[in-house]
């Protein structure tokens, strides 16, 4: 930090230069994790033309505008799940349908986003996040996005698949007497979220980044929940991105 500014500017000048839609963290201050540093964030979060939010303890959000700006039915929400993703750390996922929507094998929707963290869930979320606590410490060596993959399967594995979801042309009201089929047929399975991801990996590195069949495989043989089917699937999901890769890179 400058000798001539304070640490109150050194702080706003830091804000300002951040990106909008980000995680602020008051220990990654310019002038260090000081007591000056904090109070600067905290006034700048209380300010209502600062786009600056409170998280929780050291944790801000940087949104686009000021607050005064937003508007007033839907305002600029925090993105409390990527705030959830830095204080939990490496092995975080979101989890449960918010991981199924990822990957379009579900479009249900819960009030609060589910998010998977390796170890204890932690503090000042609870009216925002929905967290899982996982075992696995393989997680850690997963990004987000495969953190999700693993977890959307575990809802093939647990419920014999999201089957509150219909198929294209089938719903809750579904004649299927009438139309020469089975009832289970109404409903997704698994072969059905193998053909959607395999579809969509083609602009993965887009939507999601790469995935690394080996390393989640490796995971999945480490994990606990679900067991030998679990890890059946994870192999079924490494054969279609080796399969893809392949295809890709020939």
């Amino acid at each position: 930090m400058p000798a001539d500014i304070s640490t109150a500017e050194a702080v706003r000048r830091w804000v300002d230069e951040a990106p909008a839609s980000s995680i602020l963290d008051a220990r990654d201050v310019p002038s260090g994790p000081c007591n000056a540093a904090r109070v600067e964030l905290s006034r700048l979060a209380s300010d209502p033309e600062s786009p600056v939010s409170f998280v929780r303890r050291h944790v801000y959000w940087k949104g686009e505008y000021a607050k005064n700006s937003w508007d007033d039915a839907l305002g600029e929400p925090v993105d409390f799940v990527a705030a959830a993703f830095h204080v939990a750390g490496p092995g975080a996922g979101l989890a449960g349908f918010s991981a199924a929507r990822v990957f379009g094998w579900t479009h249900q929707m819960l009030v609060s986003p589910e998010v998977a963290v390796v170890g204890r869930p932690p503090r000042g979320f609870e009216d925002h996040v929905l967290f899982h606590s996982r075992k696995n410490a393989a997680r850690r060596l997963l990004p987000a996005h495969e953190v999700a993959l693993l977890e959307a399967t575990m809802g093939f594995v647990h419920t014999g698949g999201f089957d509150i979801e219909y198929k294209p042309g089938h719903d809750r009201y579904c004649a299927w007497e009438e139309q020469a089929h089975d009832e289970s047929e109404c409903y997704w399975g698994w072969e059905d979220a193998l053909g959607v991801f395999a579809g969509s990996l083609h602009d993965s590195l887009h939507r999601w980044g790469c995935f690394d069949p080996a390393r989640l495989v490796g995971a999945a043989g480490s994990e606990w929940m679900g067991g030998s089917e679990m890890r059946d699937k994870i192999g079924d999901l490494a054969d279609v991105i080796s399969d893809s890769q392949r295809a890709t890179y020939q």
